[in-house]
């Protein structure tokens, strides 16, 4: 009972009975709903395919940025002239037994056998890389080729990184991957690619030796061995020079030469 005031009387025989309001909890929607609702009031976390993620940007290891240049030099000489003369000794020696008719111990067989070695070290080089990522001589100094993001270049891109290579060997290809954040080339720039550590580490140069050791392996018992790559050795003494001005000349690089021979002609008394 309430008092004069209208405050209840604690010390009444009655009190009054307090009123709870009980709200049912929230109705779940049914699968049915679910799927034929689209504004059903459904509290779930969206899923985001990864093709959709945010790019991020992927963490490039280089290290020490002169031994890396340094590093990445050799690997380019070893997949470049070291795979190359490793395939010439083996042209030598099928020239050895008769084996290779196109081609002989002199200045147009050698010619040809520089050609076809460079050649195949070339497509060698392209294959592994667009397949790993790696060559030989980047598995040797632990190197890689990737995206910018990290993910696989692939064979499209190391094939624009090829098409750029002859351009960044003669034009600022080493000065471009000394100063740019990366460390890209010209190449790099065009396809998007980044040469950086291995992911596998120093996994990686174990395996670069083991393929070099079943390589060199393989020289010894079918490619002549240690005759052969003297032989390779003394005819690039021999007709080295003479095939570099031929190429030289090919391409108009030595057509100064000739001109001032002639100035000379001209100048000198009959």
């Amino acid at each position: 009972m309430n008092g004069p005031t209208g405050v209840p009387d604690p010390n009444a025989l009655t009190q009054p009975i307090p009123v709870v309001q009980v709200r049912p909890p929230p109705r779940r929607a049914t699968f049915d709903e679910r799927t034929t609702q689209p504004n059903a009031d459904v509290r779930s976390t969206p899923i985001v395919p990864p093709s959709v993620a945010p790019n991020v940007r992927y963490p490039h290891r280089f290290g020490n940025v002169p031994f890396y240049l340094v590093r990445r030099f050799a690997a380019f000489a070893v997949d470049v002239f070291g795979v190359a003369f490793v395939l010439a000794t083996f042209g030598y020696h099928v020239i050895d037994i008769g084996g290779f008719v196109v081609a002989g111990h002199d200045p147009n067989g050698y010619a040809t056998l520089v050609e076809l070695s460079f050649g195949i070290a070339l497509a060698i080089a392209f294959v592994c890389e667009a397949i790993v990522g790696a060559t030989l001589g980047k598995l040797l100094f632990a190197l890689q080729t990737r995206r910018g993001n990290g993910r696989h270049a692939g064979a499209v891109r190391v094939f624009v990184r090829y098409l750029f290579r002859p351009l960044d060997l003669i034009a600022i290809g080493p000065l471009l991957a000394l100063v740019t954040p990366r460390h890209q080339r010209l190449g790099d720039f065009a396809s998007g690619t980044v040469v950086s550590r291995s992911r596998i580490g120093a996994f990686a140069p174990v395996l670069g030796f083991a393929i070099l050791g079943a390589a060199l392996y393989a020289q010894a018992t079918y490619g002549g061995g240690l005759t052969s790559a003297i032989g390779v050795t003394a005819e690039t003494a021999d007709y080295g020079p003479g095939l570099v001005v031929r190429a030289a000349s090919s391409v108009g690089a030595s057509g100064l030469v000739p001109s001032a021979q002639r100035r000379a002609e001209v100048r000198s008394p009959a």
